[in-house]
């Protein structure tokens, strides 16, 4: 995938926290070196693991920028689909 943008969490604009844009609409974010959360162009998303509590504010301010849910959401997902992670359409 192409990356077209990387831009930092507007909530945490000094942070160690980035997005990264792909070409194809997709989004990641990534705490400090470490990919966390996943949302595809389709609007699927996947939780990598829920790590240190900075990156669970990370996760936070991600899911409050980009989706119309929260790091309880992403927790969720994490926590029931340990294996895989995605679940359905989380574009706000």
């Amino acid at each position: 995938m192409i990356i077209t943008a990387i831009t930092p969490l507007k909530a945490i604009p000094y942070g160690n926290a980035k997005v990264i844009h792909y070409e194809n609409g997709a989004i990641r974010l990534v705490s400090y070196t470490t990919p966390v959360v996943d949302i595809s162009a389709e609007g699927l998303m996947y939780v990598h693991g829920l790590f240190s509590a900075t990156t669970r504010k990370h996760i936070s301010a991600f899911m409050r920028e980009f989706t119309k849910y929260d790091y309880y959401t992403a927790k969720r997902c994490y926590e029931k689909n340990p294996f895989h992670g995605w679940s359905p359409k989380w574009r706000g």
